[in-house]
């Protein structure tokens, strides 16, 4: 296409008007219907608007631009504080520079976090810095010196008021050093410790679920002792026998205990290699009825073995 400047005839000089071609036309078409397709929209002769829809689907408008994709601009100079458009490389450049005075938090951006909108601000009460995700409010930041005036540092402290634990109070005094002892006290007046190798005394009925073992290494006497007021009556348990194969060592026992808690001797046995049963008594039928008192305790002499014949 060519530039033309078009002039209107004029009898009064006999100068001709401007000569417009087929040519010129079939070129202006072409030109529209270029801008048109390119907009994606199929031509249609009597839609005397396509050309307005295709220019303001394809060009921004100068006033508020809604722009998609990835535009780009030209990068502002170094030190540019003006109301140019700056780009992505220029904001990078003043951040490596350290000129912001400060670290700026990135959000997200990574695979395990999300876009969600983070705030950060005191709260109106006045009652600290609190952190809301999108309107999901997380309350207030736990700073250092709130959780040292509220809680109790792991390697010590102070207690104010009374330390109490389901329901029962066992410690009334301000050092941890007491509070723990108090602690200690009460936890071994109401709970078996799993590991200990004092006396540790049942009061009532105690219920299982699932097995009950007493485990220990091959050679030790296990067993489990009934007393009368501290003193042992009757052992089931495992002599001390080495278990040195072919099902030898760890027989079972029952011993039997004088009015002083002294073994007296071990009225029946099984051997668990050979499952021979000794009786080292009589046996009277029908049984005697026996009371059953359960108290286990540590108070008694053990025997190592138990005599197999």
């Amino acid at each position: 296409m060519k530039t033309l400047t078009f002039n209107n005839p004029d009898p009064a000089t006999g100068s001709p008007g401007t000569l417009v071609t087929t040519d010129w036309f079939q070129n202006v078409n072409d030109e529209i219907i270029l801008v048109i397709t390119e907009a994606g929209i199929t031509p249609v002769s009597t839609d005397h608007t396509q050309l307005n829809q295709a220019l303001q689907k394809v060009y921004a408008p100068l006033n508020s631009p809604n722009l998609t994709g990835t535009p780009t601009t030209t990068t502002p100079p170094d030190g540019d504080d003006s109301q140019k458009i700056c780009n992505t490389a220029w904001v990078n450049s003043v951040i490596t520079a350290g000129k912001l005075g400060y670290t700026p938090v990135r959000q997200g951006g990574v695979s395990d976090q999300g876009s969600d909108t983070v705030y950060i601000g005191n709260a109106t009460d006045g009652s600290g810095l609190k952190a809301t995700v999108n309107t999901d409010d997380l309350g207030n930041f736990a700073f250092e010196s709130w959780v040292k005036g509220n809680y109790l540092n792991l390697t010590g402290g102070n207690i104010t008021g009374t330390l109490t634990l389901k329901g029962t109070s066992i410690a009334t005094v301000n050092t941890v050093n007491d509070a723990e002892t108090d602690i200690k006290n009460w936890t071994e007046e109401n709970y078996l410790q799993l590991t200990d190798t004092t006396t540790q005394t049942v009061t009532g009925p105690v219920a299982f679920t699932g097995n009950m073992s007493n485990s220990g290494a091959a050679g030790t006497n296990r067993q489990i002792v009934f007393e009368t007021s501290g003193l042992a009556r009757f052992a089931v348990g495992i002599d001390g026998d080495a278990e040195s194969g072919a099902n030898e060592g760890s027989n079972l026992y029952i011993s039997r205990f004088d009015d002083e808690g002294s073994f007296i001797d071990d009225p029946l046995g099984i051997n668990r290699e050979t499952g021979t049963v000794e009786v080292n008594s009589s046996i009277t039928v029908p049984a005697a009825h026996l009371r059953k008192t359960p108290s286990p305790s540590a108070s008694y002499k053990q025997r190592s073995s138990l005599p197999m014949h």
